[in-house]
């Protein structure tokens, strides 16, 4: 099971969304409506055994349900730099211009909450 949150340098302006489960994926674009590049904003992540919730800025953008609770997963954060990686990779995440940002450094700041298990 996995369940990706996912910004590609190509489309700042829209968010990959994901959710595999028995070997199925349920991907879905949300537009955003601005350019996630250009401020802050607060992206979430949450789940029960009845669904995944993908959140911006406070707000539901997406809802999946579950059919079964998720299973185990590990967490991984990364920044699709499209250096290297597999063929087609840069078609797909794009080629961002980090000069156009003045080469500062991307930060991200990760707070992960651990709710009591639901019954």
């Amino acid at each position: 099971d996995e369940i990706d949150l996912e910004f590609k340098g190509n489309e700042p302006t829209r968010v990959q969304t994901n959710v595999f489960m028995n070997g199925q994926e349920n991907l879905q674009m949300i537009d955003l409506g601005y350019d996630s590049s250009s401020d802050e904003h607060l992206y979430a992540v949450e789940w029960d055994n009845n669904a995944v919730r993908f959140k911006v800025d406070g707000r539901e953008a997406r809802s999946v349900p579950l059919t079964r609770p998720l299973q185990h997963m590990q967490l991984h954060m990364s920044v699709w730099t499209t250096t290297g990686g597999w063929p087609g990779l840069i078609q797909w995440g794009g080629y961002p211009n980090w000069g156009s940002r003045g080469n500062q450094p991307v930060e991200t700041i990760l707070e992960i909450i651990k709710y009591p298990d639901q019954a």
